[in-house]
């Protein structure tokens, strides 16, 4: 596995789910879900190993200042976790404030991946707490600590098949057929016995003398 400048996505206990345009990653180890917008996904996704940082800036090649974005977005991964141990290293100077005026733009313009903790099952069975939020789900807060929505959760399980249901009444008899063709005559049956002889016919008249 390279090192340095090779980042290399994270894949051991995460469940990745795609929804619309955005990439919803499970991690299992911290039961935190990540919400990725396309460009982190995209750029998440092309962390190999193998591919070095240059490589990955230019698949935003198309943005401006595209290697601040994806410098950021490296930043983001490791941050959350997202990234192999130890593949991934860019000097932490200049501060960011330096990188976005080299970027010309605000905080806001730049892609942040958003979590959520996901309660376990013993927080769920009991309730749950938020930590002041009047007992309700958890929520989570931005980069400008304005609260946003959390991403869509994973699908759950598919329900048991449901019962067989009643047959249903028997239908209508089918039309007569069409009558068949005549089959073949049958062969000549053996010749009868012969007949008893007929009684003997009375004697003619005597002729003339």
């Amino acid at each position: 596995m390279m090192s340095g400048n090779f980042p290399h996505a994270r894949q051991d206990d995460l469940l990745v789910q795609e929804v619309l345009d955005e990439t919803l990653v499970y991690d299992q180890r911290t039961h935190q879900a990540h919400c990725l917008n396309a460009n982190i996904a995209r750029i998440w996704k092309a962390c190999d190993g193998k591919t070095s940082v240059a490589h990955l800036q230019d698949l935003l090649k198309d943005q401006a200042n595209n290697d601040v974005v994806v410098n950021h977005i490296l930043q983001e991964l490791e941050k959350h976790d997202l990234l192999v141990a130890n593949t991934h290293h860019i000097p932490r100077d200049p501060a960011r404030r330096a990188l976005l005026t080299k970027a010309g733009m605000a905080a806001v313009a730049l892609p942040f991946i958003t979590s959520i903790t996901s309660p376990t099952a013993a927080q769920a069975q009991s309730g749950g707490n938020d930590g002041g939020n009047n007992g309700g789900g958890t929520s989570f807060t931005g980069p400008d600590n304005t609260g946003i929505t959390g991403p869509t959760g994973f699908t759950g399980p598919t329900g048991q098949t449901g019962a067989t249901g009643a047959t249903g009444p028997t239908g209508p008899t089918g039309q007569t057929g069409a009558t068949g063709a005549t089959g073949p005559t049958g062969m000549t049956g053996p010749t009868g016995a012969t007949g008893p002889t007929g009684p003997t016919g009375s004697t003619g008249a005597t002729g003339p003398g």
